[in-house]
This record gives structure tokens, sequence and C-alpha cells, in this order.
């Protein structure tokens, strides 16, 4: 899996911060197409394969 995320970086102008960064600071609405609905916990998710990587 790619480290960056098309969704990600049209959204967030820092690419440089961590995925544990983006998780507190998401909005309760943000969808990045992992599941359906989205929002922290698709987050959560991707911090956590992230160092798998």
């Amino acid at each position: 899996m790619p480290r960056g995320f098309r969704v990600l970086d049209g959204l967030r102008p820092r690419t440089t911060e961590t995925a544990s960064s983006r998780i507190l600071r998401r909005p309760d609405n943000y969808d990045d197409g992992l599941t359906p609905g989205g929002n922290l916990h698709a987050g959560l998710i991707r911090a956590l394969r992230h160092p798998v990587c």
C-alpha cells in the first residue's frame, strides 16, 4: 500500500504529519474510502496497517 493517499493529499496540505496526528485532527465526517462509513474507524485501521506497509 502506498504511503500517501490521493484523498489525503487533496484534503491535507501538510503531508509530513504522521498518521496518528491525522486521526486526531480528522473531522468526524471524513471519508477515506476504506470503509462505508469512513470517519475515525477507517483512520484507526490505516494507522494500524501503516507500519506493516
